[in-house]
């Protein structure tokens, strides 16, 4: 079921809505995590039965393994403990690989119609819940004291956890939420309960969401995006105009696709009284690639920087000390090797493609020598001499360009697409004078829709800063704001913004047609 069906939004939503108002008063919480529970097993089966299965067997062996992790009398046998916690894991990432990297068995004599059947059986991968399972798992193992609160294994209990790992507003592509942050909201004593302030932040976030992705990622993909990518996987000719426009084009709509199921996402949860983590921060206002990652996709990054790079780091480091490793060689071992392995994973999450390797490598290659340029005296007497302001306008400006080619690469199917596609920018530039006028209109048209896009992405309030009073999400990251302070508009519960909602989701509502699915559906 999609967030862009309108039986979900009208029917499924409500319907699911009245029966957790009327669950909660009449059971408190745990009617609420039983609501939801049975809402997220409807809302699967759309994506048929096989999903079905292997989202609910996910749940049912994580939370199994969680309550036997953090079982009184188990506490002290560190080695049942370890066991259940590596058989979870390979559990967890071993169906991952199979759905999802079933590619990478084609080479095993007698495998390929196997893993062929498997990864076609799964109409959306599984990664986000995955991950999100797996760092509960974490949790448990490492004993932590949000996790202990679960001890008792009580149905409350039960009925919590179960919510957390099926929970549909996220379940499909996130945000990836952490059991500290869900659990304790999940028995609050208002959980169960609708309320009137959680409903205007909700409703407003599911508008502006559904906005960015109907008004704005759609006609992008349409009018500029997919007719430059299409051209360029089937290696044909064009203007190195149109190679730019569509570049840009989707370094915009796959903010505002990614964005705006997040924001979607985010308010769903918020109807049901729960704040989830916030996924973007204006990332294409970043002013660098290190202050890009601290604003895109962040609960993908702090999860994998959290079981990857820290692990690496922290044995890198030991390494290092123990070898009297001193100079470039420290840094390689302590940070260079975990930052690549970081954004590597980062990288192949995505799926087994060798575009998702080079866009790694290139997003750690420039991390690690944005890092060190950062590091150096050089930059600290640079920093001595300017401005702030001046450093994160010249940053953005000089970020643009690498980070438009980076994701280039990320929606070329292949690297031979990515070099042609590359390859035009060598043609003729002036050659866009010389086209007819009807084609001529039609770039002169997307050109207008990049511009127009850019405009909000740059000088419009983000949905944190624009619901900054009300405290939309979790905040993981704290980054300047760089919204112009004549635009810094701040939404309140009054009848103008109201208003203002109601327009903009009539709006919506009236584009509302079929859709094509949200990027990261496929991820």
């Amino acid at each position: 079921m999609s967030f862009l069906d309108p039986a979900f939004l009208f029917s499924f939503l409500p319907i699911t809505l009245l029966l957790f108002a009327l669950a909660g008063r009449m059971y408190g919480p745990s009617g609420g995590c039983a609501v939801l529970i049975l809402a997220s097993l409807v809302f699967c089966l759309p994506y048929g039965w096989p999903f079905f299965a292997v989202a609910t067997a996910s749940a049912v062996v994580n939370q199994i393994a969680f309550a036997a992790l953090v079982r009184p009398s188990n506490l002290e046998r560190a080695r049942l403990r370890r066991q259940i916690f590596v058989g979870t894991l390979m559990f967890n990432f071993g169906l991952l690989i199979a759905i999802k990297y079933a590619a990478l068995f084609e080479a095993v004599p007698g495998a390929t119609p196997l893993f062929a059947v498997i990864s076609s059986a799964i109409p959306i991968t599984i990664s986000f819940f995955t991950f999100q399972r797996t760092v509960m798992i974490f949790d448990a193992y490492q004993k932590r004291p949000e996790t202990m609160e679960f001890s008792a294994g009580t149905l409350s209990d039960h009925l919590r956890l179960g919510a957390f790992s099926l929970m549909f507003a996220n379940l499909v592509i996130g945000p990836i939420a952490y059991i500290s942050e869900i659990g304790r909201q999940l028995k609050s004593s208002t959980f169960g309960r609708l309320r009137i302030a959680d409903m205007g932040i909700a409703l407003t976030m599911i508008v502006i969401g559904l906005a960015k992705k109907i008004l704005l990622a759609e006609p992008l993909d349409t009018s500029v995006v997919s007719p430059i990518f299409a051209p360029a996987n089937a290696h044909q000719e064009m203007m190195p105009v149109e190679v730019v426009m569509g570049m840009v084009g989707f370094y915009a709509q796959l903010y505002f696709d990614f964005s705006g199921y997040s924001d979607i996402a985010i308010g769903i949860a918020r109807l049901f009284g729960l704040e989830l983590p916030i996924n973007f921060n204006s990332p294409l206002r970043a002013c660098g690639v290190v202050d890009f990652w601290k604003r895109w996709h962040i609960t993908l990054t702090r999860v994998i920087a959290r079981l990857l790079f820290t692990p690496l780091a922290v044995t890198g480091t030991r390494f290092a000390i123990k070898h009297g490793l001193r100079g470039n060689r420290f840094k390689l071992s302590t940070s260079w090797l975990p930052l690549l392995v970081n954004f590597e994973v980062i990288g192949l999450w995505h799926g087994a493609k060798w575009t998702y390797v080079a866009f790694g490598l290139y997003q750690g290659v420039w991390f690690i020598l944005e890092t060190e340029v950062r590091l150096s005296s050089r930059w600290r007497e640079f920093a001595k001499r300017t401005s702030g302001n001046f450093r994160l306008r010249a940053g953005q400006i000089l970020m643009f360009a690498p980070m438009v080619v980076s994701f280039a690469i990320f929606r070329s199917k292949s690297m031979k697409d990515f070099s042609h596609l590359m390859g035009n920018l060598g043609h003729d530039w002036l050659a866009v004078l010389h086209k007819p006028w009807g084609e001529a209109l039609n770039i002169q048209r997307s050109a207008t829709l990049l511009v127009s896009a850019f405009l909000v992405i740059w000088l419009c309030p983000n949905v944190y800063e624009f619901l900054h009073n009300a405290k939309p999400g979790i905040i993981t990251w704290t980054v300047p704001s760089t919204t112009p302070k004549w635009m810094r508009f701040v939404w309140r519960p009054t009848l103008i913004w109201a208003a203002l909602t109601m327009m903009l989701g009539f709006l919506v509502i009236a584009s509302l047609t079929v859709a094509a699915p949200f990027v990261y559906g496929g991820f």
